[in-house]
């Protein structure tokens, strides 16, 4: 397989993992003889089989925005943003919601994204994926993050996916790419670095399932260590 065919097979796999997972939205953890291995669809949003939530919505939104600007226009992006608010989605996180409100009432991009301790929500970790197609660059990703959730952990955590999608898109074995994102996380993330060390020794069960991004990042992380499939 070669570096575009992994790129291709990134943003294909979002949109599998997150319709796949969709019925099993703000659900705990199923007891393992009770897993969902079909698109069924469903779920306390009664999504359709193979329907996108919000994240991989956004993610599109943001790939298309990308392509006519790889530096990232945060007006060209925030403009998508309001415009798919305005057909009232059935799914928006809490912290995106107010974001784009900001945008609508005509606050400045510094306005836009939340700061408080509870906007450190996943939503711009669920749809950064296409960063990873453009150059590293820290202040793009950052940008890109303060949009809606303009918090350290939330930054952090975009800029440790992206680092590690772009070094599986090289060809980097798991224990490399986890080994790198642990090397990477800021020093002043110390619950960052707490629940990635831990992916190694942690059983599913103990897997938080909150859309608290540090949750979800660990999450990831975990499933990359452990599984090979969808």
């Amino acid at each position: 397989m070669n570096t575009n065919e992994r790129k291709l097979g990134c943003l294909l796999g979002l949109h599998i993992g997150d319709s796949l997972g969709a019925p099993l939205e703000f659900m705990p953890p199923r007891e393992k003889d009770d897993w969902l291995t079909e698109m069924e669809g469903g779920g306390q949003l009664n999504w359709l089989p193979g329907e996108p939530t919000d994240d991989t919505t956004m993610m599109l939104m943001l790939l298309e925005s990308l392509a006519i600007d790889p530096s990232l226009d945060v007006y060209d992006l925030s403009s998508r943003f309001i415009d798919w608010k305005m057909t009232d989605p059935k799914d928006m996180g809490r912290t995106t919601y107010y974001a784009i409100m900001n945008m609508i009432d005509g606050k400045g991009p510094g306005q836009w994204g939340l700061t408080g301790e509870f906007d450190q929500g996943n939503g711009s970790l669920m749809r950064c994926a296409p960063l990873s197609l453009v150059p590293f660059n820290k202040e793009i990703i950052n940008k890109q993050t303060a949009m809606t959730h303009n918090t350290l952990n939330c930054k952090a955590s975009d800029e440790v996916f992206i680092a590690a999608l772009q070094d599986a898109y090289e060809g980097l074995d798991k224990k490399m790419i986890y080994e790198n994102a642990l090397e990477r996380t800021p020093n002043s993330c110390t619950k960052m670095k707490e629940y990635l060390r831990s992916i190694p020794y942690t059983p599913w069960e103990e897997l938080e399932t909150s859309g608290y991004v540090l949750h979800t990042l660990r999450a990831a992380f975990w499933s990359l260590f452990h599984t090979d499939s969808f």
